[in-house]
């Protein structure tokens, strides 16, 4: 990277270079160009006043004034000569240093004059519209002026030369600064991403700045957070299996072997009992299948606002006949209208959880549905009048494959209920006494 910011800053210092050249081209000519016109104004004023020194005269050359117009002439940096219409100088450059006082030739003797420019030129003098002779002028430099012109041209050279120098040098300066600070960030980038790939899931990078480099930092932290997740899952979930399995896979393996070595008689109880084993590592495989796939789809929310009064009588509803069948009270409190932001999915999952739950371990009295504001949040309740759980196994009841005594599942429901609240940024808790009921509180802290 650092090489492609040099080589792009390089091509605009390139297109600078250029444009400083045209620039100055383009200086020197216009430069050039006010010079040639202002000797052409010049040579004009020139013509003007010879043709007015005719008219002063009344038709009659005014040789005095002649003088004068040499004498500015050659001050301007021409060397003229003027003749009438016969072809008779009447005076030039020379005469009219001549006739000058000694110490205006003195003066006139201190300004060099080079050899001329170029040869004498021809322009006709008019006077009430006929020619009345003619002016021969030729241009002759004068080194002051000329080192002033020079002098003029090689300061625009040197101060466009200075800006390219300052430009150019910035510009590379600036590229090797700005390569080597979008270079560190992305190569930590690229290291990390290196030990993701050799297994290494906690790395993070620390973001150093808020533009898109540490937008891609806290992006690529995320998705290091989530694929060390999904590692974590994938090795808890072949622990479990490893754990579950081995129990009844044991008790099969042991319940063949005895038939086979005839201590065992192959009757139908036998046979009864290895299928009751195979059903249990059924209802496993399909717990195990279930976690895993609600965990994976926990790392991602489809949130959206839920008018929660409205969403839990719809779950109300649908579960009322089960209770009914089952000789149970189920009650419904329905308070204000409370809006939230939530995955409904994920939610009404740990609500139907709850209370399959409820209905499973309640065998008469009642099972409450309610939800309402306190002041730490909003909070969801389940409440029955169950069988309760003993206060040692409340600790534990949230594991995975953790069943108690009276459990008839496989101990993942309550697990996936857990995890779900956490993935809505909610919390699952229970209060329970053996013979009383239990009472599950889904607390959320945002709404």
């Amino acid at each position: 990277m650092r090489v492609k910011f040099f080589l792009a800053l390089l091509a605009v210092v390139v297109v600078v270079l250029c444009s400083n050249i045209l620039f100055e081209r383009l200086i020197s000519k216009d430069f050039d160009a006010y010079i040639t016109g202002s000797q052409e104004d010049k040579l004009y004023w020139i013509i003007a006043s010879i043709e007015g020194s005719y008219e002063k005269g009344n038709g009659k050359w005014d040789l005095h004034d002649l003088m004068n117009v040499a004498h500015w002439g050659f001050m301007l940096g021409f060397e003229i000569e003027v003749k009438d219409i016969k072809g008779k100088t009447l005076i030039t450059t020379a005469g009219a240093i001549k006739h000058q006082p000694p110490a205006m030739r003195q003066k006139m003797a201190a300004i060099s004059m080079e050899a001329p420019v170029s040869t004498f030129d021809p322009y006709p003098l008019y006077y009430g519209g006929r020619e009345i002779g003619t002016l021969y002028a030729r241009q002759k430099k004068n080194s002051l002026l000329i080192e002033k012109e020079q002098t003029f041209k090689k300061r625009g050279k040197d101060f466009l030369l200075f800006s390219l120098l300052i430009t150019g040098g910035s510009a590379l300066l600036l590229s090797f600064l700005l390569a080597s600070y979008l270079n560190r960030p992305l190569r930590k980038l690229s290291k990390a991403a290196s030990e993701i790939a050799t297994g290494n899931l906690n790395i993070r990078v620390k973001p150093t700045s808020a533009d898109e480099i540490g937008k891609l930092s806290m992006t690529f932290n995320r998705m290091a957070e989530a694929l060390e997740r999904q590692e974590g899952l994938r090795k808890r979930l072949a622990s479990n299996i490893a754990h579950e399995l081995r129990t009844p896979l044991s008790i099969i393996k042991g319940h063949l072997e005895a038939i086979l070595d005839g201590v065992m008689p192959a009757e139908a109880a036998q046979v009864e009992s290895l299928l009751l084993e195979i059903d249990r590592l059924k209802k496993l495989i399909d717990g195990i299948e279930d976690i895993a796939s609600l965990e994976a789809h926990s790392l991602y929310l489809e949130e959206r606002e839920v008018e929660l009064g409205s969403f839990l009588t719809d779950i109300a509803k649908s579960m009322e006949p089960l209770f009914k069948a089952k000789g149970i009270t189920f009650n419904f409190e329905r308070t204000s209208d409370v809006s939230m932001v939530t995955d409904p999915d994920k939610l009404s999952h740990i609500l139907f959880n709850l209370l399959n739950n409820a209905l499973k371990y309640t065998d008469s009295g009642s099972v409450t549905l309610s939800y309402g504001l306190r002041p730490e949040g909003l909070f969801i309740a389940v409440a029955d009048t169950g069988v309760g759980i003993r206060e040692e196994e409340v600790p534990f009841i949230f594991e995975r494959f953790y069943k108690g005594i009276k459990s008839e599942g496989i101990g993942l429901g309550l697990a996936i209920a857990k995890e779900l609240a956490g993935a809505i940024g909610g919390n699952l808790e229970v209060k329970s006494r053996v013979g009383e009921g239990s009472v599950f509180t889904l607390r959320i802290g945002r709404i």
